[in-house]
């Protein structure tokens, strides 16, 4: 059998890839709003503003 009852390996595997799972989501949201508040508002959008 590949699952073993006895241990608890299963258990060390979820906690593993749940850690793993966070940082990357917390890299990636890293990586997309970096630089979002100097982000140049384009020509058309100020002139519709002012």
């Amino acid at each position: 059998s590949a699952f073993i009852r006895d241990t608890d390996y299963h258990a060390w595997a979820a906690h593993y890839l749940t850690s793993m799972s966070k940082a990357l989501v917390d890299d990636a949201v890293k990586v997309l709003t970096r630089d979002r508040e100097f982000v140049p508002v384009p020509k058309r959008a100020a002139k519709a503003e002012g």
